[in-house]
């Protein structure tokens, strides 16, 4: 398959269609390029040395549970209490409140009622006018609808004089570039892509017969210890059944009760 190298094109993109509107300059320089890409028969093969992999196999079922639980011989340890570590010296501050005795949910807005009415707000003639210098602007009256349109529109006599052209101010003297365009005849909307038709058939792709097998496969499955006889929708879930009732938990006639120095409250 042979493509032709334009500068315009995407190297990285090669089957991609130049824009129609776009002319691009052929350069003399321009060179060919084989499309067919290099195999392991033209640059060889890697030498890739897989790391051996340890398959251990046991008799557990493969979806069994993997977490290591590690079981307590007996009961825990007691946790350590007052008695064994002593108390927290703790000085906590002491606040005054005061008992009114009303109800502590009761609404402590407070409002002042006004006996009678509100005093007279003063005006300008108690605290008297501001002394404001205003601008003093200067108003034309022309008579008009002050809604009226305001937008000033020109009017010609007669018609607007002709644009001037190129036999008035001169042409524009610029040189254009030339470029070779060939004409094949054919229609400038058919397809650019190059197929290269092949005589008879495609070669044979090598096989392991030829190149040989892998070394590098992963481990091997005993198929006949992974297969059950049971659902393969059943829950594959791991329970553990207790034997006996759980422990029963220390409470305060077992460890004691807590000696607590209340802050003392002034009501």
């Amino acid at each position: 398959m042979v493509f032709n190298l334009d500068p315009s094109l995407d190297l990285e993109n090669p089957f991609l269609e130049t824009p129609r509107n776009r002319v691009t300059r052929r350069s003399p320089e321009r060179q060919m390029f084989s499309g067919k890409k290099l195999g392991p028969v033209d640059i060889g093969r890697i030498e890739y040395e897989a790391p051996a992999y340890t398959n251990s196999v046991d008799d557990k079922h493969w979806l069994a549970e993997k977490v290591t639980v590690k079981p307590l011989a007996g009961s825990a340890k007691k946790k350590l209490g007052p008695r064994e570590i002593g108390k927290i010296a703790y000085d906590a501050p002491e606040f005054k409140i005061h008992n009114d005795g009303k109800d502590f949910l009761k609404e402590r807005v407070t409002v002042k009622k006004l006996n009678g009415k509100a005093g007279k707000k003063l005006g300008p003639r108690e605290i008297g006018k501001i002394a404001y210098g205003a601008p003093e602007f200067v108003i034309h009256n022309d008579g008009k609808d002050f809604l009226k349109e305001r937008v000033t529109v020109k009017k010609l006599n007669g018609k607007a004089g002709k644009k001037l052209g190129p036999r008035e101010i001169g042409k524009n003297t610029y040189d254009a570039p030339e470029f070779n365009i060939q004409n094949d005849g054919k229609d400038f909307l058919t397809e650019r892509v190059t197929v290269k038709k092949l005589n008879g058939k495609a070669d044979k792709k090598l096989g392991p017969k030829d190149i040989g097998r892998g070394k590098a496969l992963g481990p091997a499955f005993e198929m006949d210890k992974l297969v059950d006889s049971k659902d393969f929708l059943a829950e594959k879930v791991q329970k553990v059944a207790w034997n006996g009732s759980a422990e029963r938990k220390p409470g305060p006639r077992d460890i004691g009760t807590i000696n607590y120095d209340a802050p003392a409250f002034n009501k």
